[in-house]
């Protein structure tokens, strides 16, 4: 009985697969949590509401180089998680909110793009509302170089930009949030 409690407590203390993993693997694997970056230190100041843009260009490009991505000689960040190249353009990773007074892009992480639609989580209604806005407002291309690839019925949603670089992309990202 008491070998089973040690056994158990130790099985709790570290991965429960981690022992059954070849020894390559788990090299990898702990390699990986060895690279994986810290997270921030906490914001003295909860509300995110009165973050300026020159803060969100900061955190973008500290975290995105955090999370491996490519940045340029003169500091502006050239690649993040949440706008990657794709074949005919860009894909973008977005977090919806929908149901929101105006519709706006709220924050830019090195992971997705937050953004607030005016329009409510039923009969398509967001998603139509987000190609409108990220085609009209803050890409300005044709609603048909916008499309949803990914998340039909999530708030998370990867979309589709043609004929965008992932540059003007994120600096016309980084100019919708001062809206």
């Amino acid at each position: 009985m008491l070998a089973r409690g040690v056994r158990s407590a130790t099985k709790a203390a570290g991965h429960p697969q981690l022992p059954q993993l070849s020894a390559a693997i788990r090299e990898s694997f702990c390699d990986k949590l060895e690279k994986s970056p810290a997270p921030p230190p906490p914001h003295r100041n909860s509300n995110k509401k009165n973050n300026t843009r020159e803060q969100h260009i900061a955190s973008m490009s500290s975290t995105a180089s955090r999370a491996s991505s490519s940045s340029s000689s003169d500091g502006t960040v050239v690649e993040s998680g949440a706008v990657e190249r794709a074949p005919t353009g860009v894909r973008i990773r977005v977090r919806v909110t929908p149901g929101a007074k105006a519709s706006a892009v709220t924050q830019l992480t090195a992971t997705e793009v937050c953004i607030r639609l005016a329009a409510a989580a039923h009969d398509n209604l967001a998603n139509t509302e987000l190609v409108r806005f990220l085609s009209r407002e803050v890409f300005r291309v044709p609603k048909s170089s916008v499309s949803l690839i990914r998340g039909d019925t999530s708030r998370n949603k990867v979309v589709a930009v043609a004929d965008l670089t992932v540059q003007s992309a994120v600096a016309q990202l980084l100019a919708a949030i001062d809206k």
